[in-house]
């Protein structure tokens, strides 16, 4: 499966998809570029979490943990960001996407649903099921 067989089945990955797609293997990429390459990734989706919760499981050096840090220094709109941002728990097959959260924010001004995006949350990402 390559890049642009995905792009061409013009199947963008919203959270009410996902939800749909837990416990399957998909295979996605999205328009942002490495070494000007298209990265495909395939994995299984296996639930969500929004980063706000994520945070609470993640060591930080000198708090408990990183939402402790977390609120050390951010505003209330930002930690309400963390609230409504998405990540998707996944088993990935390679390595790259194991590193780029997928996320979804449930309150974005860029699509008309809450859309799954790679590091720029104007790049959705497109996906097939395998």
């Amino acid at each position: 499966m390559n890049a642009t067989e995905i792009f061409q089945a013009n199947q963008v990955l919203t959270f009410a998809i996902a939800k749909t797609l837990i416990g399957k293997r998909v295979c996605t990429t999205n328009p942002e570029y490495r070494d000007n390459t298209p990265q495909v990734s395939k994995f299984t989706i296996k639930g969500f979490v929004t980063e706000w919760d994520k945070a609470y499981q993640e060591e930080c050096s000198g708090y408990n943990n990183r939402q402790e840090y977390w609120k050390s220094y951010m505003n209330e709109n930002k930690i309400n960001e963390l609230k409504n941002t998405l990540l998707m728990q996944t088993e990935y097959d390679n390595e790259y996407w194991n590193k780029v959260a997928v996320r979804c924010y449930t309150e974005s001004s860029f699509f008309n649903e809450p859309t799954f995006h790679g590091s720029d949350a104007d790049r959705e990402v497109y996906y097939i099921e395998l």
